[in-house]
């Protein structure tokens, strides 16, 4: 039986034999005294000072798992804040690739703002010189001395009716005074 004793002490003093890692508030001399005794201390029948030295022991244990416990308090607090920076770092990632394709889309939008405005300033300059033309075209309509084949040019590149590019040039061939109410009607 102290044979079964003596073994089961050593079981459980197996894991203990790293006390270093277990016992870290004690001095180097105490912890290779408790190695030593203890496993003596665990054989029956127990002889008071065995039942210190196991208690003594005991306590050393608690107070290394109280510190272990509060170490993995600690290590859990850390890893939830750990955590939490994780998830508002992906968080502001994700904003910030948000931001990326707003300021992509607003970037093609603006270019495409920008071809449109160019088109509507082309088409401006394009009316601009056609209403130049215009007036011309009037000012060659309304003048005695008019002549009409520049009229003729300016109603052909305005794209004006087959007809009335005919009739026009026509019309300010007759004097003013002697102009038929057709003749006012195609040059009007």
């Amino acid at each position: 039986r102290s044979h079964l004793t003596r073994r089961h002490a050593l079981s459980v003093m197996s894991p203990l034999m790293d006390i270093e890692t277990i016992v870290k508030p004690l001095d180097a001399s105490d912890r290779a005294l408790l190695g030593s005794a203890l496993p003596h201390a665990l054989t029956q029948p127990a002889h008071p000072f065995q039942t210190m030295l196991v208690e003594t022991v005991r306590a050393a244990l608690q107070v290394a798992h109280r510190s272990a416990m509060e170490g993995v308090a600690a290590a859990n607090i850390a890893l939830k804040a750990t955590e939490e920076a994780a998830e508002a770092l992906r968080s502001k990632s994700a904003a910030h690739e948000a931001c990326k394709a707003k300021a992509a889309a607003e970037e093609a939008n603006a270019a495409e703002e920008e071809r449109a405005t160019r088109s509507v300033l082309s088409k401006q300059e394009s009316q601009g010189a056609q209403r130049d033309r215009l007036s011309e075209a009037l000012r060659q309509l309304e003048s005695p001395t008019g002549e009409p084949e520049a009229v003729t040019e300016i109603l052909k590149s305005l794209k004006a009716e087959g007809p009335l590019v005919v009739a026009v040039p026509q019309a300010m061939r007759v004097p003013i005074d002697a102009r038929a109410s057709f003749d006012s009607i195609a040059i009007e």
